[in-house]
């Protein structure tokens, strides 16, 4: 098995919907590099995620599905927790992987 490690930037889109315990959770505008020191970032929408989260009753955390339905077909898990005084911020982590074994896994976080 060989291992690369890239980095990877992209915006995160997370709405909250308290009353129904969900978060409908997206990524967009992904870009690559396989150097963090000298980052020469390339679009790869193939790396854009969503999925809809759901909020744990009674607590700050929130898990679900997550993943994509094109080319590369990634699926997993994203869990993660809410912070600060009234919940305006939310930070997780994502591990996702597809049928050839590429795996992809990352945190992300957000503030209102």
């Amino acid at each position: 098995m060989h291992t690369i490690i890239s980095y990877v930037t992209a915006n995160v889109t997370a709405q909250v919907d308290f009353a129904n315990g969900s978060i409908a959770f997206s990524t967009s505008n992904t870009a690559i590099s396989n150097s963090v020191t000298t980052p020469n970032l390339l679009a790869d929408s193939g790396l854009d995620i969503n999925g809809t989260l759901k909020i744990q009753a009674a607590t700050n955390s929130f898990t679900g599905p997550v993943g994509n339905s094109n080319s590369s077909n990634l699926q997993g898990t994203a869990t993660g927790k809410f912070y600060g005084p009234a919940a305006q911020e939310l930070g997780g982590v994502f591990a996702i992987k597809n049928s050839s074994g590429f795996a992809y896994v990352g945190a992300f976080g957000a503030k209102k």
